[in-house]
C-alpha cells in the first residue's frame, strides 16, 4: 500500500538541496535517451555503437538540459542505473529519482546481461524538494527490486514524483509502454504488404499477427494500469500532475484516447500545435533510427527474424509521435505558451537519442484557489 509518507528502498535520490533559482516561466521536458543495444543475448546485449559513442551522445544531452534549464526532466531508457541518474543529476546541478525497470538477472548489481540495467528518472533542480512517491507495474513478469532481479522477459512500469516549482507542487509520472507495430489503418494495406513478402507459410503468417495482436493488446493493458495508478497517487495527492514518457503509440489509437478520456488528460503539444505532426520518431531526420530500423541484429551479421524484421521496416519506413507530455484537468489550455521538439539537430553530425526530445513551456502552474470543486 503507498502512503503519503511512503518511499519504498528501491528509489533513489541524488543532489544536495539548495535554493532553487526562479523563473517565471514552467518548463517541462521529455526524452528517450536510448540504450543503444538491441536487447538481446544473456551474457551481454547486442550494441550498436562504442562506449566512446555513447559518451559523447551523453554529454549532448547534459549540454542541452543544462542549456534549457527545466524545471522537470522525465528521461525513458537511462542505462546503467544507478550510474546514469547519478552522473546525469551531478552534470547538470539537479536532484535525480529513478527506478530500474529491466536488469535481467542481477544480485547486489552484479549478474547478466552485463551491460543492461535499464529504467526511467525523473529530475527537477537541485532544492525544490523532488520525492519519488511511488512505482507500479504496468507488464511482464519476475522479480525486480533494488539489490535483486530476476526476469528473463521485458517488463514495464511507471513512476511518480513529488517535486515543487516556485513553492507549488506538481505530482510527475513517467513510463514507457511496450513497442510492437501498430496495425493502424493508415499502414494496414503495407503491412500486410510486407508480411505477403516474407512468404511465410500460411501457419506462420498466423503466428506472426496473433504476436502482433498480442503486443497491442498488452499496451492496452499497461494503460488501463497506468490509469488506475494515476487514480491512486493523485487521491492521496490533490495536486497538478503531468504524464510523461514513451508511449509507442499515437496520439489517435484506442488505448490514447482512453488514457485522455478517463482521466481528463490534455495533451500539450496538440493543444499549441493543433494540426502539426511533431514527430519524435523521425527516421527521415534522425539517423539514430536506422539501427533499430536495420534488418540485421547489433553484430551486424544476423538477420532478424520476421516478427522483428516487420519492426523494424515500420521502423524505417513509418515517422509517429509517440512521445507525449500530458497536462491534467487543472491546467487550462492558455496556460501552454510553447510546445516543440528538442535535440532536433545533430551535434557534429551525432545525434543525441534515436528519438527527438519534447518541451513544454506554461506560463505557470495552476493555483490551488483555482482548481474546480
Amino acid at each position: 500500500m503507498i502512503t503519503k509518507k511512503h518511499v519504498a528502498s528501491d528509489y533513489q535520490k541524488v543532489g544536495q538541496m539548495k535554493k532553487g533559482i526562479p523563473r517565471k516561466h514552467v518548463t517541462l521536458v521529455n526524452m528517450n535517451v536510448w540504450f543503444g543495444m538491441d536487447a538481446r543475448g544473456y551474457m551481454k546485449f547486442g550494441e550498436f555503437e562504442s562506449s566512446a559513442r555513447r559518451r559523447a551522445r551523453f554529454d549532448i544531452l547534459a549540454a542541452g538540459l543544462k542549456d534549457l534549464q527545466p524545471d522537470v526532466i522525465g528521461i525513458q531508457e537511462a542505462n546503467t542505473l544507478p550510474d546514469y541518474a547519478k552522473n546525469l543529476a551531478d552534470k547538470i546541478g539537479y536532484d535525480a529519482v529513478w527506478k530500474t525497470t529491466n536488469s535481467g538477472i542481477k544480485l547486489l548489481g552484479r549478474g547478466i546481461p552485463t551491460n543492461f540495467a535499464a529504467g526511467n528518472v525523473i529530475m527537477s533542480p537541485n532544492g525544490c524538494g523532488l520525492r519519488l512517491l511511488g512505482a507500479e507495474r504496468l507488464s511482464g513478469k519476475g522479480l525486480q527490486l533494488k539489490n535483486l532481479s530476476f526476469h528473463f522477459t521485458e517488463l514495464r512500469d511507471v513512476i511518480a514524483a513529488m517535486t515543487t516549482i516556485r513553492d507549488q507542487p506538481i505530482i510527475i509520472f513517467n513510463t514507457q509502454t511496450h513497442f510492437s507495430v501498430i496495425w493502424h489503418q493508415r499502414w494496414e494495406k503495407l503491412l500486410n504488404q510486407w508480411v505477403d513478402s516474407y512468404q511465410l507459410a500460411s501457419r506462420k503468417r498466423k503466428n506472426l499477427l496473433n504476436k502482433i495482436e498480442k503486443s497491442q493488446a498488452r499496451r492496452n493493458i499497461e494503460i488501463c494500469r497506468l490509469i488506475a495508478f494515476v487514480k491512486k497517487i493523485t487521491t492521496l495527492y490533490d495536486y497538478p500532475f503531468v504524464i510523461m514518457g514513451d508511449f509507442n503509440d499515437t496520439a489517435d489509437s484506442p488505448e490514447m484516447n482512453r488514457l485522455v478520456d478517463e482521466l481528463n488528460l490534455q495533451e500539450a503539444y496538440r493543444v499549441h500545435n493543433p494540426g502539426k505532426t511533431g514527430y519524435t520518431w523521425d527516421p527521415d531526420r534522425n539517423t539514430n533510427t536506422g539501427y533499430d530500423a536495420s534488418r540485421l541484429w547489433a553484430d551486424g551479421v544476423t538477420p532478424r527474424d520476421p516478427l522483428n524484421r516487420l519492426e523494424a521496416q515500420f521502423d524505417a519506413k513509418m515517422a509517429r509521435r509517440i512521445d507525449f507530455i500530458f497536462l491534467s484537468y487543472q491546467f487550462e489550455p492558455h496556460m501552454v505558451k510553447k510546445a516543440d521538439l528538442i535535440f532536433t539537430e545533430p551535434t557534429d553530425g551525432l545525434f543525441a537519442s534515436d528519438h527527438f526530445g519534447l518541451r513544454v513551456v506554461l506560463d505557470r502552474l495552476p493555483d490551488k484557489t483555482s482548481f474546480p470543486v
